[in-house]
Parts: C-alpha cells; structure tokens; sequence
C-alpha cells in the first residue's frame, strides 16, 4: 500500500512569486487545502492498514483482507488476525498490575498451548522476577498477521518485537511465531469463537540491549 507523497510546499510557492498577492493568497489556501487533504488520506490509509490481514491462499496468492469488506469469508480470516493479536497481547504483554488478569485471558482462547503457556507464566519464579526486577513487557507489532488457509488446519504467523523494561534499561527481543486455529464456542471471554490451538516460537533472540 502505498501512502503517496505530499508535494513541498516551498516548491509550490515559488511558482507563484511573480503573480499578485490575491494569486498568492489564492495559492496558498489551495496548498493548504491539497496538504490537508494528502495528510487525511495518509491517516486514512495507515487506520486501514491496521485493520487488514495479509492472506495466503491454497493458490499461494497473497492478499490483503480489509475490515470494509462485506464477504463472510474474508470476514472471517481478518476475525483470526484480531484474535491472534488480542492472544499475543494477553499472554505476552502485561506488568505487575494486570499480569493475573492478561494471562487468564488469553488462557481463555487457546487450546493444546493453554496449559504449558499457564504453567509457564504462572510459574512462582517468573512472578518474583517481575516483581523484584519492576519488569514490565510491551509488545510491538512489525507486520499485520499472515493468515494461511492453505492449510489445514488453518495456520498463522506473528511478526513482532517484544520489549522488556526494568527502571533502568530495555531489552528488545524478535518475536516471531506460528499458531494454529480450531474453532471455538462463542462466549463472554471468547467473543469471536476462535481458538488458538497450537504455539511454537521460531525466533526469540536479543536485537537491543539498553542499560541492561
């Protein structure tokens, strides 16, 4: 997707240097407005970028799902981007406040990962860490998710960076990994149905290191 480029105003007014001052006020004003309207189409394409899905299908096509879309199918794989957004977010992003709360979430929509994942987190160790450490985790998104409905079942792979903060430094770490679905029972705590079934991490190493 391409965001376009605005022009440089500085550029635009030279243009104008010989007319009048009503052809320069002119000018500006539709500078202006050309500005506007080119910064309300970048904000427009970057909130549309946020709610799509890249989708490789069983032809080996890649496509982009977007929210506006009215197929049910289509629909339904931008439902599994969400949903495995909202899972990475409950079980690897959270501080001392809401951490009990983020993984019980996400424990709520996963399946066979669910409970080496809660093992994992709510190990006592782990807990103690956080909590001397004054750890806290962020997770940043580098890609939409790549859904692939090629196979079966269905499959997805998140492209992201996970940043781990104390008071005195970060560390910065790929997190790169492939999920599976199945379907699920809509419910309170899995309002989309959907289950994400299987977690393997393919790619955990350290990129930056600050004061840490």
């Amino acid at each position: 997707m391409e965001l376009g480029k605005l022009e440089s105003t500085d550029k635009v007014l030279s243009m104008f240097k010989t007319f009048g001052l009503i052809s320069v006020i002119g000018s500006i004003a539709l500078i202006a407005g050309s500005t506007y309207y080119n910064t309300q189409q970048i904000k427009a394409a970057v909130s549309d970028l946020k709610q799509s899905v890249f989708v490789l299908d069983r032809n080996d096509n890649i496509y982009q799902a977007s929210a506006e879309k009215r197929d049910d199918h289509e629909l339904r794989l931008l439902q599994y981007s969400l949903q495995l957004e909202l899972w990475t977010k409950n079980w690897f992003q959270y501080d001392v406040n809401d951490y009990k709360q983020s993984i019980d979430k996400g424990y709520a929509i996963s399946g066979v990962c669910g409970s080496e994942l809660y093992a994992l987190f709510t190990d006592k160790k782990v807990y103690e860490d956080m909590i001397t450490n004054d750890k806290h985790y962020k997770i940043y998104f580098n890609a939409p998710m790549m859904i692939d409905e090629r196979s079966r079942p269905v499959s997805g792979t998140i492209d992201a960076t996970r940043v781990i903060y104390t008071p005195v430094g970060e560390i910065h770490r790929k997190f790169i990994g492939k999920v599976t679905f199945s379907e699920g029972e809509i419910s309170p705590s899995n309002r989309l149905g959907i289950i994400i079934d299987t977690f393997q991490l393919l790619d955990y190493s350290v990129t930056e290191k600050i004061n840490y």
